[in-house]
């Protein structure tokens, strides 16, 4: 049982937080909206039930990117202290070097080439004021692969786009669902810096290619047929799920959809990677997978970047935003409409029926 479950039975969550419907933003607060008033209460702001709600999710999704930015850095100090080391340069010239060079398209991938390409994209992406901005984008998110992707605008420094949410989420959009694809537009920048931080980690400590499970997911991946299947992604940080009820749920997609293979993961930039290889393999883009991802994580950026990829998901628990019809239908009807993908509830009753109904409608 996850500890958001165990908490729960000591220390009942705010019902109007799980909606979305609770703010402690500034001093006047904390506000709070009926959900059965949300047509005439407001906060003392005088922001609706929606901009609440969108409002909430730009701060979790700016917090959680700043403790990423924070990470990355502390990883990013130390590649380049080591950065002309013997360990380093040859970790560059050795297998996973090459496999960086051919990932992010470095002409004359020599190990100090290498390691000059990495320092450069990975202060681009940290810096605020830059001349240019990271050129990753095109290589861990191939147009091919992830085509909606490719309809929004280039992202710069993930330093500026959380200063961007921050200022979004104390003005407003006079549209919520703006707000709400800047969430997913940041969540992919996010990705991107988990991604990179971690080949930095890697050619570090080439051990922990092992130990973050990365090995494993490679060989399972390269071990599905060459036709496109039923592909069951379950993420959590544990690797594996904790709490029974998502067991079950696992367990009884298993049970009902012929052919299912299923894979555990438990780092999130493995999303996109996955994504590149099944395009690679089977010729389709994330969105026209017959993929679900299953997330058990209380950290909202493994739901909004699997989401912003284009794989349908279920999380818990679940995205703060029932108490807002607009977000609702965003991530549902919206998403289906403009990406092909949809998000829901993981333990909502209607939920292994209509991760079986999409199964069924994508497998050929």
């Amino acid at each position: 049982m996850i500890q958001f479950e165990e908490e729960m039975r000591e220390f009942p969550p705010c019902g109007y937080g799980l909606l979305g419907l609770c703010c402690s933003d500034c001093l006047a607060g904390p506000c709070r909206i009926s959900p059965f008033e949300k047509e005439t209460s407001k906060g003392l702001c005088g922001i609706d039930a929606d901009l609440l709600v969108t409002r909430n999710l730009l701060r979790l999704t700016a917090r959680e990117g700043a403790h990423s930015l924070k990470s990355f850095r502390e990883v990013l100090r130390e590649f380049k202290d080591r950065a002309k080391t013997r360990d380093l340069l040859a970790a560059a010239q050795g297998a996973y070097g090459k496999w960086i060079g051919l990932k992010y398209r470095i002409p004359d991938a020599g190990s100090e080439r290498i390691i000059s390409f990495l320092e450069r994209e990975s202060s681009a992406l940290l810096t605020l004021l830059i001349d240019e901005p990271p050129s990753l984008f095109p290589s861990l998110f191939p147009e091919t692969a992830f085509p909606h992707l490719r309809q929004e605008s280039s992202p710069g420094s993930l330093a500026e786009e959380l200063l961007g949410l921050l200022e979004e989420g104390q003005k407003g959009s006079s549209s919520p669902e703006e707000s709400l694809r800047r969430c997913l537009q940041a969540s992919v920048q996010i990705l991107m810096a988990e991604e990179l931080k971690r080949d930095l980690r890697t050619l570090l400590h080439l051990s922990s290619s092992r130990e973050d499970g990365w090995e494993e997911t490679w060989k399972f991946l390269q071990g599905l047929p060459g036709s496109a299947q039923p592909l069951l992604i379950s993420f959590s940080r544990e690797g594996g799920f904790q709490s029974p009820a998502m067991q079950r749920l696992a367990q009884e997609l298993n049970q009902n959809i012929p052919n299912l293979h299923s894979l555990s993961i438990r780092e999130v930039s493995d999303l996109a990677r996955i994504g590149r290889f099944l395009h690679e393999k089977w010729s389709l883009p994330v969105s026209g997978l017959a993929a679900v991802v299953l997330v058990e994580s209380s950290w909202i950026l493994p739901t909004l970047g699997s989401l912003a990829l284009g794989f349908s998901t279920a999380s818990h628990p679940p995205l703060p935003i029932r108490g807002s019809e607009q977000a609702e239908q965003f991530f549902t009807r919206g998403l289906r409409r403009e990406r092909q993908n949809f998000y829901l509830a993981a333990l909502e009753e209607t939920a292994l029926f209509r991760l079986c109904q999409f199964f069924q409608e994508r497998i050929p």
